[in-house]
């Protein structure tokens, strides 16, 4: 685990200003006079400016100040590696988020064809669930609802690995598939038209899953939407470059119907 840039700027620039007793103004990063760190340290006039020929120093006047605000913000702390990182930061730093750490995304896959998880081979048609790395198939493709995701049959055996990833999908997921076609299967109204719009803009082959019947059923079963929702700007431009997302977008502006996931035939 490696402190924050600026925790580890900070805590060199405290250790020195304790070890000399000053330091010459032109010694200290730009970024650490603009400091919380520093401004609080002149406000308690722990350090003081004075004039030094022809420049200045920043000269301590309470080092026992300047010792506590380093005690605070610098602890010795070993990381431990039996435990997470967000424990390590919270003990080095007090903040659990003060630095870039390894993301933990949960997932289940299932495919009548072998792929890929992990660098692993994967040769079973039963769900696998894992803390993702990198997942790699011929096709692949999200489902929205995990009902769906259990006992779809029609896009397993046209040899898709469907992903049921838990949480939202964006860039830091899509970053983690290897895959030759990408498809979502999610439900059609406006929340699931703007997150295959963020597919899109990733994976820009990728396809957006309609049952041939759709408009049918969905006129037959379909929900009236009545929650507040919206196109994004991202599905408004795609509607434009898309005609199947612009039928399924026309006919949700026509008739404020969607047919959900569980309700589509096959």
């Amino acid at each position: 685990m490696q402190l924050p840039d600026m925790l580890t700027a900070s805590c060199m620039f405290l250790k020195r200003l304790l070890g000399e007793g000053e330091m010459r103004e032109s010694d200290i990063a730009g970024r650490i006079r603009k400091s919380d760190i520093f401004s609080q340290l002149v406000n308690a006039k722990a350090l003081v400016r004075e004039k030094r020929g022809r420049g200045s120093v920043w000269r301590v006047i309470k080092p026992d100040v300047v010792q506590k605000y380093r005690n605070h913000h610098c602890p010795d702390f070993t990381p431990d590696g039996t435990k997470g990182e967000r424990y390590n930061l919270v003990h080095a730093t007090r903040d659990s988020k003060s630095s870039a750490r390894r993301s933990f995304r949960l997932m289940f896959a299932r495919s009548n064809v072998p792929f890929s998880l992990n660098g692993e081979k994967i040769d079973t048609k039963e769900p696998v669930g894992r803390s993702l790395d990198i997942i790699e198939a011929s096709k692949l493709c999200f489902v929205e609802n995990l009902e769906n995701f259990m006992l779809d049959t029609r896009l397993v055996d046209a040899g898709y690995t469907l992903l049921y990833p838990i949480g939202r999908l964006g860039t830091p997921l899509f970053e983690r598939i290897r895959a030759d076609h990408i498809m979502h299967f999610g439900d059609l109204d406006y929340t699931g038209l703007n997150e295959f719009a963020r597919v899109k803009a990733f994976f820009p082959d990728a396809a957006l899953f309609v049952p041939e019947n759709y408009f049918t059923q969905a006129l037959k079963s379909g929900k009236v939407i009545t929650r507040k929702q919206a196109a994004s700007d991202a599905l408004l431009r795609l509607c434009e470059e898309d005609a199947g997302v612009r039928r399924v977008y026309d006919f949700l502006q026509q008739h404020n119907l969607f047919l959900e996931q569980e309700g589509y035939d096959g």
